[in-house]
């Protein structure tokens, strides 16, 4: 699906309705590591639901509230228009961080997708988002691409530099610390890994 979103139907608040949910629908079509070599491509859409079953897992019940909930459904909706910016320019280019994130910040508060939420349920949110990249570079390294390695060492260090977030993450984060060491000396059992 290709939606045409001009800057002044979202900055006006025109997109309503039916023309609002094809826009939203259209940035779940949107290609994530393009930059990268892998044997699959993953989707905005697909990202999105495994960082809503981790967000879901790992979250205590009192922080799990409809509007995390939401803002973990339309959290990478905006890449629409900015595309998925690999973070390694993110970190190379700081103004090229601030420009996505201001165009980000323009689209999702035009777009009526600002959810409020605390800075714990924020730290969750993103701590899922870097758990779903992990395990789907993980999914990448199982299936022979050595280039996925990098991702998921990136992953495993920010989700550990950054602290768990609850005692589900950190039993998660352990579960995943452990299965990928035994991948990378060769103690994995395929049957451990569901096809």
């Amino acid at each position: 699906m290709s939606i045409e979103v001009t800057r002044e139907e979202y900055a006006t608040g025109r997109a309503k309705g039916l023309r609002r949910l094809d826009i939203l629908r259209a940035g779940a079509s949107v290609q994530r590591y393009h930059t990268w070599r892998t044997l699959r491509q993953q989707t905005v859409g697909e990202h999105t639901h495994g960082v809503t079953t981790i967000l879901i897992d790992i979250t205590p019940p009192d922080l799990l509230t409809p509007a995390l909930l939401c803002a973990c459904a339309y959290h990478d909706i905006s890449e629409l228009l900015t595309g998925d910016l690999p973070s390694p320019a993110k970190r190379e280019y700081p103004e090229l961080k601030k420009a996505a994130h201001d165009a980000t910040t323009d689209f999702e508060t035009d777009m009526g997708l600002i959810m409020g939420r605390s800075p714990e349920q924020q730290r969750l949110l993103r701590w899922a988002d870097t758990m779903e990249c992990c395990l789907w570079a993980l999914e990448e390294l199982y299936m022979g691409n050595r280039y996925a390695r990098r991702i998921v060492v990136n992953a495993m260090t920010y989700m550990n530099e950054s602290g768990m977030p609850s005692r589900n993450a950190a039993s998660l984060f352990m579960e995943v610390s452990v299965r990928y060491q035994r991948f990378m000396t060769g103690e994995y059992d395929d049957y451990e890994i569901i096809r």
